[in-house]
């Protein structure tokens, strides 16, 4: 049995008042890290499962349970090689050798071993590291491991060449041959930075979150939160922090929706801002160009057709994180090779154009 699970919190009449729901949450969710949870035991619902469900959907908003195994292997088969799936099993774990080198399966835990009887057959495909007793080490652990993914899967990148259409998400223009389609998003984004900032811009990125997140209380309270808090002097700190505006605003940047990137023009505006006001201060300090790294996934036909493009001139459409210790970039994709997809490192010069106090303490930056 199949349980897509929803905050078991009851919310108080006011609290709903301001939350927009979508008519099918299946369709609009805007996660495409799934944490998919297989155990036993789900049939029984008690406190403590109950409890354990709330902190997963808050990691991502997106949380699978099942009961039986068929079910589980053939719903993580069914869904896109791009969606970025965090697997823990508390029972069946014989399924492993099974599914262990399906694409869309990042990470397995291991969860509550000594309440099964499957035996140990998932000894040398699943890290010691995987494998918990305690219910917070596991929440603990897969925080840690959704907030690497999601910084380091999801920058946006494009081919707009048609080189291979079998790639379905990319990240790079070759503007060499599709310089069209490079200054349509040129003067749209020249539109969203020169649009003066309103109450119905920042509504409008408000409501579009709230939508998201209409029935997980923790994203909502953080949502209400930056509501009253926020102002333009933080946005590279919202932004940065591993929440619902960098997630949502970066998948709609990765797929090219337009209308959804439009609704974060408040956010993009003052982005855009911070980065150009920091620097200008900074500029007069620098002495050379600085070499930054960053480590991420990339599909196997993508990597190609930017291998294809050398010497030509290549567009990232979307802020860009980077750290310049090598170390830590390598880190993020350390023995990730799986499926279609392949680890790739990127060396890239650079002025240094932008770091704040958290930046410079983990030696991080971000530009566009």
């Amino acid at each position: 049995m199949e349980k897509n699970f929803k905050n078991q919190s009851t919310f108080a009449q006011d609290e709903l008042s301001s939350t927009i729901k979508p008519e099918n949450k299946e369709e609009f969710n805007n996660e495409d890290l799934i944490i998919v949870w297989l155990d036993d035991c789900h049939r029984t619902k008690t406190n403590d499962l109950l409890e354990t469900c709330s902190d997963l959907s808050d990691i991502t908003n997106n949380l699978k349970q099942f009961d039986d195994a068929d079910k589980c292997i053939d719903y993580i088969s069914s869904i896109q090689s791009n969606i970025h799936v965090f697997l823990i099993l508390s029972s069946h774990q014989f399924i492993i050798s099974l599914i262990h080198q399906l694409p869309q399966i990042r990470v397995i835990y291991i969860f509550n071993i000594n309440e099964t009887d499957d035996g140990n057959n998932y000894v040398g495909l699943v890290e010691d590291q995987n494998i918990f007793n305690d219910t917070q080490s596991l929440i603990d652990k897969l925080t840690k491991d959704v907030e690497q993914f999601s910084k380091h899967l999801s920058t946006p990148m494009k081919f707009f060449n048609n080189l291979d259409d079998s790639v379905k998400e990319k990240s790079l223009k070759d503007l060499s041959k599709e310089s069209q389609d490079f200054m349509y998003m040129g003067l749209f984004c020249e539109v969203l930075i020169r649009h003066s900032q309103s109450n119905k811009a920042k509504n409008d990125l408000l409501d579009e979150c709230r939508r998201s997140y209409y029935d997980n209380k923790s994203y909502l309270k953080l949502i209400d939160k930056f509501e009253e808090e926020y102002n333009s002097n933080q946005a590279i700190r919202w932004y940065t922090r591993d929440g619902f505006l960098f997630r949502l605003l970066n998948k709609a940047l990765r797929y090219q929706d337009f209308d959804s990137i439009y609704k974060f023009r408040y956010i993009i505006k003052d982005l855009h801002e911070q980065l150009k006001r920091l620097y200008f201060d900074q500029s007069s300090e620098l002495k050379e160009i600085e070499t930054v790294y960053r480590g991420q996934l990339m599909h196997k036909n993508e990597l190609k057709n930017l291998q294809r493009s050398q010497g030509g001139l290549v567009s990232m459409n979307s802020f860009l994180s980077t750290t310049r210790a090598k170390t830590a970039a390598s880190a993020f994709i350390l023995g990730a090779t799986k499926g279609e997809t392949v680890p790739v490192l990127f060396e890239i010069n650079i002025n240094n154009i932008s770091s704040i106090e958290e930046m410079q303490r983990k030696q991080s930056n971000i530009f566009h």
